[in-house]
């Protein structure tokens, strides 16, 4: 019972990640990256 709810909850956990992963883009690992985002931000 507590294995099934727990195989849910990671779902959801993943779908979340994902879906955030996807609107907000992945942090940048170079400062070439960053600089391209920040010209290009969508919130200002």
């Amino acid at each position: 019972m507590f294995g099934g709810i727990a195989a849910i909850l990671q779902f959801i956990f993943t779908l979340i990640i994902i879906i955030v992963s996807l609107t907000l883009g992945l942090k940048p690992t170079t400062a070439q990256e960053y600089f391209s985002l920040y010209e290009t931000d969508r919130f200002r």
